[in-house]
């Protein structure tokens, strides 16, 4: 978490928080992947994670580890955004 906080100071970008990424194989593979982040620093409880391959047939699910993104906009920007996308 360190890391990226060191990184977005010097891009200049300003997060208001994060969520992560999980690409987890099932429902217990998500559980140990999310408390591996918390364990690890990188996440804290209260943050938000999705599993990326919930309701994917297994085909299709990705392979990954775990990814920590900034939120950079506000809950009505990201509202205002959807609704422009949605008008296109």
């Amino acid at each position: 978490m360190k890391r990226v906080e060191r990184l977005e100071a010097a891009s200049g970008v300003h997060s208001l928080g994060y969520y992560h990424l999980i690409y987890a194989s099932d429902a217990a593979d998500y559980q140990v992947q999310r408390s591996a982040l918390i364990a690890s620093g990188k996440a804290k409880a209260s943050d938000f994670m999705f599993d990326e391959n919930e309701g994917l047939p297994v085909e299709q699910r990705q392979a990954e580890g775990p990814q920590t993104i900034p939120w950079s906009m506000s809950h009505d920007d990201w509202v205002l955004q959807m609704d422009e996308e949605h008008s296109r």
